[in-house]
């Protein structure tokens, strides 16, 4: 089955600053979880290259931009998106908080140790 959900989005300045109103926001229906694809359409209907821009999130209306990395939740509930220029001070500022901490797996299973894989993102300050 197919996900389908609203995309609410906003073009960040350089520094990293947007209208946090709603209403400044641009919708879309967007099908389907991959942000690879999603990042895509943006790309277009900003009519930006698609690796000069970062997506990110933000927990409620006060919360810390956080870069999208993972395909989308599996529900249909609409996504605020904030739409960063890649390698600005504003996307420097949203990826620096969360390139310093690593999710790892533990497990008692042989097998899926040999297969868990540790990627961590860092930044050269």
């Amino acid at each position: 089955m197919v996900l389908w959900r609203t995309i609410a989005y906003v073009r960040a300045d350089d520094d990293g600053n947007f209208d946090p109103h709603p209403l400044a926001r641009r919708r879309f229906i967007f099908y389907g979880r991959s942000v690879f694809q999603l990042t895509g359409v943006l790309s277009i209907l900003l009519r930006e290259w698609f690796f000069g821009i970062k997506l990110c999130v933000r927990a409620g209306s006060q919360g810390r931009l956080t870069p999208l990395v993972v395909d989308l939740p599996a529900n249909e509930e609409t996504m605020d998106i904030v739409v960063l220029t890649a390698g600005s001070p504003g996307e420097n500022s949203a990826v620096s908080f969360s390139s310093h901490s690593a999710l790892v797996i533990c497990s008692s299973s042989q097998v899926l140790m040999k297969s868990v894989r540790l990627i961590m993102v860092t930044r050269i300050e």
